[in-house]
């Protein structure tokens, strides 16, 4: 089990949101996970670009346990938002059981040295209209947090989120 919680705060926009025009703006959140899967805080800056941009935030896919996953989108139902966004990402780990196994009895996760502190540039690229939306989202670790036995092995992973709103 897991609690999260995410603040996200405004710092500046310019244009019209969810009309066809262009907009942008840069935002700045707060998140932190207690519990027995992760325990973990975090920093981000976000940034969005894009015509039709709807009112909220990016769209992130999170591993589970580390992030909410949620709608923070406010668009125009009918019309078309396509934009794109930059995410910097700075968390720090007290736990993961990815990392080190089940804390709530015994595992045979031999546990995994790691550091506790990484960083993370997420590129997204979000289209919608309606109901209906696609969002793509290339994660890129600046930072390995662990020493791998494998020395092309990183933490750069992408994402295709298919979506239907109800």
């Amino acid at each position: 089990m897991n609690l999260n919680y995410t603040y996200k705060r405004k710092l500046v926009s310019a244009g019209e949101y969810a009309t066809r025009g262009f907009a942008g703006d840069f935002a700045v959140g707060l998140e932190g996970a207690l519990g027995n899967f992760v325990t973990s805080a975090g920093l981000t800056l976000e940034g969005r670009v894009g015509w039709g941009l709807p009112e909220g935030f990016a769209q992130l896919a999170d591993p589970p346990a580390y992030g909410i996953m949620f709608d923070p989108e406010k668009g125009n139902a009918g019309a078309f938002h396509l934009y794109f966004s930059v995410v910097f990402r700075v968390g720090a780990t007290g736990h993961s059981a990815f990392f080190d196994g089940n804390i709530l009895g015994d595992s045979p996760h031999p546990g995994l040295e790691y550091d506790a502190v990484s960083h993370a540039t997420i590129f997204g690229l979000h289209a919608d209209r309606g109901r209906y939306a696609i969002h793509f989202n290339f994660y890129k670790y600046n930072d390995l947090p662990f020493d791998s036995v494998n020395p092309l092995t990183d933490l750069t992973w992408g994402n295709i989120t298919f979506e239907y709103r109800f």
